[in-house]
């Protein structure tokens, strides 16, 4: 698989999900957008390169969310030297942003340009060398811009998303109008049943008399489009953030600390019970792979299998 899929996938992402809104529009005359082939082609241009920038700022909107902190001085000592020794195997001298996540569970990740996250429950389950090795991994994924397409990702979601918001409340609202009148006798209180039917009459009358009717029909022709759309690219976008871990695993071995992550791993399972391995759940669902396939490739990169 080329290393540059992820950018692709992303790139046909925004293309295709725009060209859909726009074709919508225009099949059905509303003359939001300029009709001009390059006009158009310009639009989407933008918002590309809009998406690709997030890397820079959007980040920053995430871990105000979270409950993210600075490392204290013990904490800092200990992953800085981690870092250091890792950076010194590579000739980075990059400056990179390491924040601790307050979260009891073992956790780690990697976003934006330069930071990478460690849980504190992460910091008390593992020795140096395999933080060293969590941290390699995490590594990787900046090396690789993955975080930077994982975000363009996330922001080229955003108007499929809000047009699917506005588009459903549409859309509940008449069905929630006609469930009321086709399920009249079931419960439903003869004057609220009377308003619903008062209601859909006017709002019929008014789609009628402003020839609104093929409006409708581009709302649900819009919302029918972007929601399979987004079924099938976040179904590739998982299947390629998955094969991702497997990567960036490998990267890590490459340095020397294929061992250690495995030993890292190792003790996460044993800390969270109840490992994800239904294979269709992982598959349809999760953006990392199986842990105990990721120690097995990991084993076989050492030579053990």
């Amino acid at each position: 698989m080329s290393k540059y899929y992820h950018f692709l996938l992303v790139i046909a992402y925004i293309f295709i999900t725009m060209a859909t809104i726009f074709i919508i529009l225009t099949f059905f005359g509303w003359n939001i957008v300029p009709r001009g082939g390059a006009t158009r082609l310009f639009i989407t241009a933008c918002w590309m390169a809009f998406c690709f920038s997030a890397v820079y700022w959007w980040p920053q909107i995430v871990l105000m969310k979270m409950n993210v902190r600075r490392g204290i001085l013990e904490e800092e000592n200990r992953i800085l030297s981690c870092m250091q020794a890792l950076q010194s195997k590579l000739d980075d001298i990059s400056t990179y942003q390491l924040l601790i996540f307050e979260d009891p569970g073992p956790n780690a990740f990697a976003i934006g340009k330069r930071t990478i996250v460690l849980s504190d429950g992460i910091l008390n389950l593992l020795d140096e060398s395999e933080i060293s090795a969590v941290l390699a991994h995490e590594l990787g994924h900046l090396r690789s811009n993955d975080c930077m397409v994982g975000t363009a990702f996330s922001v080229a979601f955003l108007i499929p998303s809000k047009i699917q918001w506005l588009t459903g409340i549409c859309l509940q609202s008449l069905g929630r109008g006609f469930r009321a009148r086709s399920f009249y006798g079931g419960g439903i209180p003869l004057q609220e049943y009377i308003r619903v039917t008062i209601s859909l009459i006017a709002v019929g009358m008014l789609f009628a008399y402003f020839h609104l009717f093929h409006y409708l029909l581009a709302i649900i022709s819009l919302d029918l489009l972007l929601k399979n759309l987004d079924k099938l690219f976040l179904s590739l976008w998982l299947w390629n953030s998955r094969l991702r871990e497997y990567k960036q695993d490998a990267f890590a071995h490459e340095l020397g600390f294929g061992l250690a992550l495995k030993q890292a791993l190792l003790k996460i399972t044993k800390s969270i019970p109840a490992q994800p391995v239904n294979l269709y759940t992982v598959l349809m669902y999760h953006n990392h792979p199986v842990v105990y396939n990721r120690i097995r490739r990991l084993e076989k990169l050492a030579g053990l299998r």
